[in-house]
């Protein structure tokens, strides 16, 4: 049940929808990554040519595999773990998610209706809001989030840092701050 919420929560688009999206490989940004970009001291740099985007993260923290998930997602913990229900309470897992060929607004209607702060900030020079959320719905799991959605291109890049409590998350809200901050979309 825990896996369900991660994956409605990390999703583009509204939360009404009962079905995923479902990514065709027929769609590919024309962008690609900066082979410039260097990351800061004490972190390594992500890149997905495929999609279009680098992103920042912590030496000590891991690149967890996809599972099975579309490669339209990618992971990364402080936890070597193969999901969110492995995490530890200290656990942080941080998810990338592109919706393509986005239509609907790209946050999720639920992230204004459930955080518990919300503030401007600008993705690669795109503005959007930076979201923290208390998930906690009635009969599943409890999730904290930090996270942020932006348009670009026609597609949503949602960019969430998922843990079991709101001391995990609010222990890492800078590591979540400085990875969103490193995020860039192609030249």
């Amino acid at each position: 049940m825990f896996v369900t919420v991660c994956l409605l929560l990390v999703s583009c688009g509204g939360s009404q929808a009962t079905t995923p999206s479902i990514a065709t490989t027929s769609v590919s940004p024309s962008l690609t990554p900066s082979p410039s970009h260097m990351a800061q001291p004490g972190w390594k740099t992500y890149v997905s040519a495929r999609w279009g985007y680098s992103i920042d993260y912590p030496t000590s923290w891991y690149d967890v595999p996809n599972h099975g998930a579309p490669d339209t997602q990618k992971y990364f913990s402080n936890e070597n773990v193969g999901g969110p229900l492995q995490m530890s309470a200290s656990g942080v897992y941080e998810t990338i998610t592109i919706g393509l060929n986005q239509t609907e607004p790209c946050a999720p209607s639920w992230a204004s209706g459930m955080a518990i702060r919300q503030s401007p900030i600008t993705l690669d020079g795109v503005s959007t809001t930076r979201y923290v959320v208390n998930f906690t719905p009635s009969g599943t799991e409890a999730s904290y989030l930090a996270g942020v959605w932006v348009s670009h291109g026609g597609s949503c890049y949602g960019i969430t840092f998922q843990s079991q409590n709101p001391s995990a998350r609010d222990t890492n809200i800078d590591v979540a701050d400085q990875a969103i901050a490193s995020f860039q979309f192609g030249s």
